[in-house]
């Protein structure tokens, strides 16, 4: 009992990972012992068929499903249930929320800034065709190479 607990300590810090693959490896084992069983009695009925018998009745026992792997396969499907591959979903929401208000935020102020800079254009441009003294021509000329 102490190894199996020193087993599971040991085992609960493995990846989350572990636990999908405790599932199909115990879902397997199952299955492996449902093929096998089918294909004892497949030939079983042709051994039957000849009037003869596959064993003296202790065959069927290396087909049968024991209660250790079922427990196991329950166990797996227990684990399954805390199963997060992502971690917590609401920590990779907020993650991901997060990223993207960063994002909106940059393309915010690369609008913010492009409008100033066309706003500065019209300004521009409205000053020149309204200059008409040689004084606001040379202030339409230095604000062009601003």
């Amino acid at each position: 009992m102490k190894k199996m607990m020193w087993i599971l300590l040991l085992g609960s810090g493995l990846a989350n990972s572990s636990e999908l693959n405790n599932l199909i490896d115990s879902s397997s084992a199952i299955v492996d012992q449902m093929n096998k069983g089918v294909m004892m009695v497949g030939a079983g009925l042709e051994y039957a068929n000849h009037g003869e018998a596959l064993s003296d009745g202790t065959v069927h026992q290396s087909a049968q499903i024991t209660s250790a792997q079922v427990s196991a396969y329950n166990n797996a499907l227990v684990s399954m249930s805390y199963y997060m591959p992502y971690g917590d979903v609401k920590q990779v929401l907020e993650a991901k929320a997060s990223e993207h208000l960063q994002l909106v935020d940059e393309a915010v102020d690369v609008f913010t800034e492009a409008v100033v800079q066309m706003t500065t254009v019209q300004q521009v441009v409205e000053m020149a065709e309204t200059a008409a003294t040689p004084n606001e021509e040379e202030q339409v000329a230095r604000l062009r190479n601003f």
